[in-house]
């Protein structure tokens, strides 16, 4: 996540929340009330995550998340923009020119096969070795202890 967020320019978006079913479909509820799509995850329902999507992979379409523009800047062929859904910020970056202002409402369209995800873990599971799907993350973890009591889970991609 640390090299993810300085390289590129713009840097990809993190957004914070958990992973969540609804009507037996996964999506991700971010902390600020955002609902944004997943591919198929093999985690528990609940798990807290970070959302991450690189701006150049969201496009404008019907059907999309409905974000309100903050700051419009075209850069030639591209615009960029920078958005906010809920409580959420997002910025992309659309290959086209765009005539929008600051306060108009578009909906970003998100692939779910160009996100990525950090999933934390419950502290129950802090002994685990392994991601729950190492077919897309794997894991490394360390457990701190403290008088016995496992006081401290980090958990790190591979």
């Amino acid at each position: 996540m640390f090299v993810a967020g300085f390289i590129g320019s713009p840097a990809m978006n993190f957004i914070k929340g958990r992973i969540a079913k609804k009507d037996g479909a996964q999506q991700f509820v971010s902390d600020g009330g955002s609902i944004l799509p997943v591919r198929a995850l093999n985690v528990e329902d609940g798990l807290p995550a970070i959302y991450g999507i690189r701006p150049e992979h969201i496009t404008i379409g019907d059907g999309g998340l409905p974000v309100r523009v903050s700051v419009l800047e075209p850069t030639g062929a591209e615009t960029q923009i920078f958005a906010r859904a809920d409580d959420d910020l997002i910025d992309a970056v659309i290959k086209e020119r765009l005539f929008l202002k600051p306060g108009d409402e578009v909906p970003f369209l998100i692939d779910p096969a160009n996100t990525h995800y950090l999933i934390g873990r419950r502290r129950r599971d802090c002994s685990a070795a392994g991601a729950p799907d190492p077919v897309w993350l794997r894991f490394t973890s360390v457990c701190v202890t403290h008088n016995g009591n496992r006081a401290l889970t980090l958990s790190g991609l591979t």
